[in-house]
């Protein structure tokens, strides 16, 4: 987390996926097991990094309205990635008589596909126009959003306007804050109320998740089926079937219905209700807020913070006010803001 912040979500990004593939040229060209257990260390390195930053990169990158899908991508591919694994070990079963060493190493030389693809193309991924901001790095970040955000129905690029001043002015006010209150930011983490239910939330949904048993399933679905009395490669095929349902049907499907269903909380119940949790439904409904269609920085408001700028919730007459503000603002007229007020709702 801290590299994601000095050296940008990019950067990072390029990292765990060079590790990666370092990581899996170690495991399938193996000599000894020293040298296996050190690509499964590098790899778990590169892994670690990914699945902390991709989803991170992918929030800060999309619209409000289609967030839910964009993040959905990271679990998509995720699952995708251990159903093309299934069947690649499935198909590799067969060659085990023949070619033993084959067998074993060609899956594992795969894992540096996906990784190496990703570095190939990363020049071409832009930077996170929040972090680019944060480092004063104004004219890319508005050109990022320009790129992100430009549509034939907007011919003045206004919501990439609208979304650059508000993250300009949200991390001011968040520099404020975190100056007014002595901490830095991460004893804030613990210390600030809304930064630590937050951190709460965030370590319960990822526990939540995994809690449950699809990991343990996933990585033991072979043995299982052995002890239920499978043979041979039916295992191997029974597994990448079961994956092959989650890869191409509910995954999908989950991150599609994100936006459309345009609640969060109706979808975590939903998900859980076919599993009797009650007891957890109901500490989703009354103490998760509700997220979807807001932005990153409107989100804060409903842990506690103040929100500088309000663009999705805002009336009409007070997008007009925005508008002038912005304005203002692009012309360089000092205290703009505190000349069309307010800005958005009153928070």
């Amino acid at each position: 987390m801290w590299s994601c912040d000095y050296f940008g979500r990019k950067v990072n990004i390029q990292l765990g996926a060079a590790l990666s593939v370092l990581g899996g040229a170690f495991q399938g060209g193996a000599a000894a097991l020293a040298m296996f257990q050190v690509g499964r260390f590098i790899s778990g390195l590169g892994i670690g990094i990914l699945v902390t930053v991709c989803p991170m990169y992918l929030s800060e990158m999309s619209s409000p309205f289609v967030r839910g899908f964009m993040v959905g991508y990271h679990a998509i591919f995720l699952v995708f990635g251990y159903m093309l694994s299934a069947w690649l070990g499935y198909g590799c079963y067969w060659a085990t008589a023949a070619n033993p060493n084959f067998a074993w190493r060609f899956p594992l030389c795969m894992q540096c596909l996906a990784p190496a693809l990703l570095l190939a193309g990363s020049p071409w991924v832009p930077r996170s126009p929040r972090w680019l901001i944060s480092k004063d790095k104004l004219e890319e970040a508005m050109t990022v959003l320009t790129r992100l955000r430009q549509s034939p129905d907007d011919p003045d690029n206004l919501v990439a306007r609208e979304e650059f001043y508000q993250i300009s002015e949200q991390l001011k006010l968040d520099q404020q804050k975190l100056k007014s209150t002595g901490y830095g930011v991460w004893s804030a983490v613990w210390k600030k109320k809304s930064y630590r239910k937050r951190m709460f939330m965030g370590f319960m949904i990822q526990f939540g998740a995994e809690v449950s048993g699809p990991l343990i399933i996933n990585n033991y679905a072979v043995i299982l089926y052995t002890n239920l009395g499978q043979t041979g490669g039916m295992p191997l095929l029974l597994s990448a079937v079961w994956l092959t349902t989650a890869g191409l049907i509910y995954n999908p499907g989950g991150a599609w219905l994100h936006d459309k269903v345009n609640s969060r909380r109706w979808m975590f119940m939903s998900m859980l209700v076919p599993q009797i949790e009650s007891a957890t439904v109901l500490v989703i409904y009354f103490y998760f807020p509700e997220t979807a269609r807001l932005t990153l920085e409107e989100i804060a408001q409903i842990f506690g913070d103040d929100v500088a700028v309000h663009i999705t919730d805002a009336s009409q007459e007070e997008q007009y006010k925005l508008e002038k503000v912005i304005e203002q603002h692009e012309r360089g007229i000092p205290d703009a803001q505190a000349s069309v007020e307010p800005v958005g709702k009153t928070v």
